[in-house]
């Protein structure tokens, strides 16, 4: 018992330095490409962690080949993977390694779900940083609505980039 205790506590040690690697590299390189964008350094921030969260929603499976290697390779290093070997039967080590895989078979399932969920907070996100300087005026006359829309709207020198007006027949 105490061996597969000790396997688990490896592979998800292993775990968790691919995927904080993994993460690493995901940001810096969404850190990069989103410098260029018109938003505060925090919003770059934010969205460069969700990027790269959602990265890991559309190949979990590179996550676990990863750990997988890693956890292999350490037992090798310290030829531990013999001693594996020699204490547990072929179906131990599935009993162990099945609840590993089962966790990464529901992320394999749900990642569509899983990234559509980021990609409407990115989106939220980034619209609610496009309506700064945005306002809209919403007036009903009868059976009309009329939409305008101030776009740059400066306070401070009372100047207006654009102006949009839409009227809508309710019926």
């Amino acid at each position: 018992m105490t061996l597969s205790i000790y396997l688990i506590k490896k592979f998800f040690r292993a775990l968790m330095v691919c995927s904080g690697v993994s993460y690493s590299i995901f940001f810096i390189f969404s850190l990069i490409g989103n410098l260029g964008e018109k938003f505060s350094f925090m919003s770059i921030l934010y969205l460069s962690a969700l990027n790269s969260f959602q990265i890991f929603t559309y190949i979990p499976s590179h996550l676990f080949i990863l750990s997988f290697c890693l956890f292999i390779f350490h037992l090798k290093s310290k030829n531990e993977l013999l001693i594996v070997k020699e204490y547990l039967v072929l179906k131990n080590l599935f009993i162990i390694i099945f609840p590993i895989l089962a966790l990464f078979t529901f992320i394999e399932i749900e990642k569509e779900t899983l990234s559509t969920n980021i990609e409407k907070i990115k989106s939220d996100l980034i619209s609610s940083k496009n309506l700064i300087g945005t306002k809209i005026l919403v007036s009903t006359e009868g059976n009309k609505k009329i939409y305008t829309i101030f776009s740059g709207y400066d306070e401070g020198n009372k100047t207006i980039n654009q102006y949009l007006k839409f009227q809508i027949e309710a019926k």
